[in-house]
């Protein structure tokens, strides 16, 4: 039987960070679902908090490498008030790496791009201190055991993870902080829903005073004047454009095609969405069309067809005045070009405070780069470049690549310490669905599609993503409204109408077996199933992509049957299983789910174990193709042993005698040649195999290295890998030679 690799959906990224200097231990920590997976950091400004949207593909690797296909890199969060009295101090390390320059209108920053030509002095300029991320579970991670190796550690970071209370809304969620110089503490709180396609993350910025760094005594500084019109911006970058598959271009550049948008209302409701797309980077660097990058030289499927988006749920109107304000947010920006782009909301070189501040205080909104009302209304003719604002379909012409948004909320008045405002905000992904995206690009790639269709399929992913977030804003409104605005509360009652999972199996344990490989799980209190998924395959076939999904259901116990040649058991009473339908050439991965009666499932996400980069059987098993059935496989080798012979080869000087072809279990016993017993040891192999090896030092049981001549061994009390006595002895003879 064939394995043929599966997945359904494309891995996305989003990335976050803050533009000021935070200096302390940076972490990263991620907390997700099958579906979606969002990592934050104990520091804002690292340019490597990612937020994931798997959906399957990212347990897969090309050419040993993970595949991954970044959707969006945010640049993070930026803050500027009117006339706020920063100093910071800076260093040029190309022009002179010792020359340190006071900059009075600089807000302090700490430049994280691969350039790195920034630098803050931390002994006499105020920096901002990263807070420690940290992880909360409703429910311990799992144990994990495969092969008597244990994998659960990879799941619990000590320090960083918690047990959370009983009532949380998600059975993960991560929050990380930081102070500011300007004295307004950042915390974010981030929650990723188990059965469900979005996460919601809410921003706190609070005015502590705290700012997080320290004088020359070792007093912290604390900023205790009122902040005055400040505006905090929360910025998204799209990077739409596949990692490690090379698509139809030999001069492709990332970053040409990947536009950023924002609506504010759109037929009659209001959804302020921020998103980014993909569009067609044009002939300068592309040989076709390539709107969601399809892989042109292979399959045609598209590496980027999804639209990942940002929504406000919620936003203060001010911090005496915590209700939500739909005015807000005050201004989208649209900033492209280099770091150091005089367009970029990055302060540095090119942009102080005040010129930031400027920007965030403006009420002239960058438009869009596509008329989509336009292109709608008008039917989607087949040439749409009528409808570009810049004049063409793609960024280079413009250098308006590298494109960034920014929402800017604002001006708020922190006057008192204490004074706060929060943002909540949902993130979703509205794309092709799996089998759609490989039938849409094998049809592009055999031009049986023109180019008008192909664009009006991929563009129904922006409808799908203001579904989805309409969705989440009809579950999320009322009930935010409800509960007074008690965010907590509201996530729980989220989670009870999407479904409430039971909790997943605290043990799976992985074993080979004759002709199986062999699954246990610990039981659950509440399931009235479990479902077990096997996954066989290692790589993402780029030139033939399989239908069927990463992790296959495979076997059920319990509940109705799913029928589909799926494995079928109706008690749920045992939970082992030996799955044979499977070859002994093959590495195969499985993951354990519960089923409770209103028929939600555990997560299969933590329970699962990928490939890595580095190790392509890493967390697999292989079944083994017979069992163990004597001992006239028993083998000592070399036989005779010659010593003078080994050490022309020194892996043998150290090792001695090898007994190959032993049972997993068994006792050895060496004689001299008058009888008597010079040697006796239980070996005990830590490999579940049919077969094991035993090396002998050639020295007594009293460590004394034995002479010349002819040695009788004998192994018996055998016992196989399962632990069956095995009813056979051997007696054989070794000779050393000196």
């Amino acid at each position: 039987m064939n394995r043929r690799l599966s997945s359904r959906c494309i891995l996305f990224i989003l990335m976050f960070g803050i533009s000021f200097a935070i200096f302390g231990q940076t972490y990263k920590l991620d907390i997700g679902t099958e579906r979606m997976q969002l990592s934050v950091s104990s520091v804002f400004a690292d340019r490597q908090d990612i937020l994931l949207f798997p959906r399957e593909l990212d347990v897969y690797q090309i050419s040993s490498r993970e595949l991954t296909s970044s959707v969006a890199k945010g640049a993070g969060i930026i803050i500027a008030a009117k006339d706020f009295p920063a100093k910071a101090y800076y260093r040029d390390n190309i022009a002179d790496p010792n020359k340190w320059t006071v900059a009075d209108n600089f807000f302090p920053y700490f430049m994280v791009d691969a350039t790195a030509w920034f630098t803050v002095d931390p002994t006499h300029s105020t920096v901002p201190v990263g807070g420690g991320a940290h992880r909360y579970w409703k429910q311990r991670p799992p144990e994990r055991i495969i092969q008597n190796q244990d994998f659960t550690s990879r799941n619990w970071v000590d320090g960083r993870d918690f047990d959370g209370p009983a009532d949380m809304p998600t059975t993960q969620y991560g929050t990380t902080t930081c102070n500011t110089l300007m004295g307004i503490t950042v915390t974010q709180r981030a929650w990723v829903f188990d059965n469900a396609d979005f996460a919601i993350s809410e921003y706190v910025f609070k005015y502590t005073g705290h700012t997080g760094s320290f004088d020359n005594n070792g007093e912290e500084i604390i900023y205790n004047d009122p902040v005055k019109d400040c505006y905090v911006g929360i910025k998204f970058r799209p990077i739409l454009s596949h990692q490690d598959v090379v698509v139809n271009s030999s001069g492709w550049k990332e970053g040409t095609d990947d536009w950023v948008d924002y609506v504010d209302t759109e037929d009659g409701e209001q959804l302020r969405v921020l998103y980014g797309w993909d569009g067609d980077a044009g002939s300068d660097y592309q040989l076709e069309d390539d709107e969601g990058d399809p892989l042109y030289f292979s399959s045609g499927f598209f590496a980027a067809s999804g639209y990942p988006g940002m929504a406000v749920l919620y936003a203060d109107k001010a911090p005496d005045n915590p209700v939500n304000d739909p005015s807000q947010p005050h201004h989208f920006h649209v900033s492209f070009g280099a770091t150091f782009s005089s367009n970029t909301l990055t302060l540095g070189r090119n942009l102080t405070m005040e010129n930031i501040y400027n920007i965030l205080d403006s009420d002239q909104n960058s438009p869009s780069p596509f008329d989509w009302q336009g292109w709608k209304n008008a039917g989607n003719p087949a040439d749409d470049a009528q409808y570009w604002h810049y004049g063409t379909p793609h960024a280079t012409n413009e250098s308006r690549n590298n494109q960034v948004g920014t929402l800017a909320f604002g001006p708020y008045q922190f006057n008192n310490i204490n004074d706060s405002v929060r943002v909540v905000v949902c993130y979703a992904v509205g794309m092709l669905g799996w089998e759609q995206n490989i039938d849409l690009g094998a049809s592009w790639k055999t031009k049986t599609i023109d180019k008008s269709e192909k664009n009006r399929i991929l563009r129904s992913g922006r409808d799908s993503l203001f579904t989805q977030i309409k969705n989440i804003k009809q579950m999320f409104d009322p009930k935010f409204t409800a509960n007074n605005g008690n965010l907590k509360q509201t996530l729980y009652d989220m989670a009870s109408e999407i479904g409430i999972p039971p909790a997943w199996p605290s043990r799976l344990q992985l074993n080979p077996v004759i002709g199986g490989c062999r699954v246990e799980w610990a039981p659950v209190d509440d399931a009235v199933a479990y479902r077990v998924y096997r996954r066989s395959q290692i790589d993402f076939d780029i030139a033939s992509p399989s239908k069927e999904p990463a992790y296959k259901l495979v076997y059920q116990c319990g509940g109705s049957n799913p029928g589909n040649d799926i494995v079928y058991s109706p008690s749920v009473d045992s939970t082992v299983w030996v799955d044979q339908d499977v070859y002994t050439v093959f590495n195969y991965w499985y993951t354990v789910t519960a089923v409770n009666e209103d028929g939600a499932e555990s997560s299969k996400f933590i329970m699962r174990i990928n490939p890595l980069p580095s190790n392509d059987t890493y967390g697999s098993i292989i079944p083994f193709d017979k069992e163990y059935v004597n001992l006239n496989d028993v083998h000592v080798i070399p036989n005779p042993y010659n010593v003078r012979s080994m050490r022309l080869y020194d892996f043998w000087t150290s090792v001695g005698v090898k007994f190959t072809g032993l049972p997993a279990n068994c006792r050895i016993r060496i004689y001299a040649q008058n009888g008597t017993l010079i040697f006796e040891d239980n070996h005990r192999s830590q490999e579940d195999l049919p077969v094991s090896i035993y090396q002998w030092n050639l020295r007594t049981s009293m460590n004394q290295t034995v002479a010349s001549g002819l040695y009788v061994y004998v192994i018996d009390q055998c016992r196989d890998f399962l632990d069956r006595d095995i009813d056979a002895t051997k007696v054989g003879k070794l000779v050393v030679i000196r």
